[in-house]
């Protein structure tokens, strides 16, 4: 199966979305405030509903022994992504702290509102279970490494948002189901279905008013955001999928955690800009820059990966 193409038509699908959802903040029809009220459906509901209904099927051992590879490849990915930026932002040029910023971008990827969605539309549920491995591996660096990273220390307060989001119950409660091959009532399930139906749209709309709320033409002036932006869609995806290459067997999971880590940059080094005192508008260009540039940047990787 050609998932370069498959990956081409989805991403040029999920960017119509994202067109619709800037045209309609430009309008007026969609507010910063209710953005993120959007944003909230994503990440308390939909989000941790598309994980769960994952793990809705029946029990595999070899499912199983892939969930647990897609974890290790997940850390392992995230791991070497921190070496990476870590190396190649090094050098002068921006003060530390943005530099640290450019570095979170790089490594903690938008592989849930952004992944899921892609992850989904070509490997289906299967690639959607593996992924929650990724998302898990994320979460636990993000709130402390990441977070040590933007703050400078690891403050215990901010470590416990990591255990506030719905993520983790979803995925302990799916694999508790999975591991002794229960299911849900089928109105139920059906429900749930509805509600993870939602994700690829919203997601995308809520990525194209953050898009229109960037400072749009100083962002492609910008030449320090196309270095990042190169690090974070290309040398990285291709520096793991080359280590990867050397690992025999589970190419589907490899897929997932590769895609996983190519995806553009994810909303949350903005967050922290904004809760730490960074350059939060220079954070949300980055974002800007890498979810436009990956129209062309993931095909591309997916291809090398089916390559390599």
């Amino acid at each position: 199966m050609n998932y370069a193409i498959i990956t081409i038509g989805q991403i040029i699908a999920m960017f119509v979305i994202i067109l619709c959802g800037g045209i309609l903040y430009k309008k007026g029809l969609i507010t910063k405030e209710g953005n993120q009220t959007s944003n909230n459906i994503l990440l308390y509901l939909v989000n941790p509903v598309v994980v769960f209904n994952a793990f809705q099927r029946e029990f595999d051992p070899q499912l199983l022994k892939n969930l647990g590879m897609s974890a290790v490849l997940s850390f392992l990915a995230i791991l070497i992504s921190i070496g990476v930026a870590r190396l190649l932002f090094a050098s002068k040029g921006q003060d530390a702290k943005t530099r640290d910023l450019e570095k979170f971008s790089c490594i903690y990827t938008n592989c849930s509102f952004f992944g899921i969605p892609l992850v989904s539309s070509i490997l289906g549920d299967e690639g959607v279970l593996y992924i929650s491995a990724y998302l898990i591996a994320f979460n636990l660096l993000a709130w402390t490494h990441g977070l040590a990273l933007v703050t400078g220390k690891a403050d215990k307060e901010n470590l416990k948002e990591l255990f506030r989001t719905p993520l983790l119950p979803a995925v302990a409660a799916g694999f508790f189901m999975f591991i002794f091959g229960l299911r849900l009532l089928s109105p139920i399930q059906a429900g749930l279905d509805f509600i993870g139906a939602l994700n690829t749209p919203l997601a995308m709309i809520v990525a194209g008013v953050s898009i229109a709320q960037s400072e749009l033409f100083s962002m492609f002036k910008q030449k320090r955001i196309y270095y990042t932006a190169l690090i974070g869609l290309f040398i990285i995806p291709l520096i793991v999928t080359g280590i990867f290459s050397l690992l025999p067997g589970y190419d589907m999971v490899k897929m997932v955690v590769l895609i996983a880590t190519a995806c553009p940059a994810g909303a949350m080094g903005t967050m922290l800009a904004i809760r730490f005192g960074g350059d939060y508008k220079y954070c949300s260009q980055i974002f800007a820059m890498t979810t436009l540039l990956s129209v062309v940047t993931l095909p591309v990787m997916v291809m090398v990966m089916q390559i390599v």
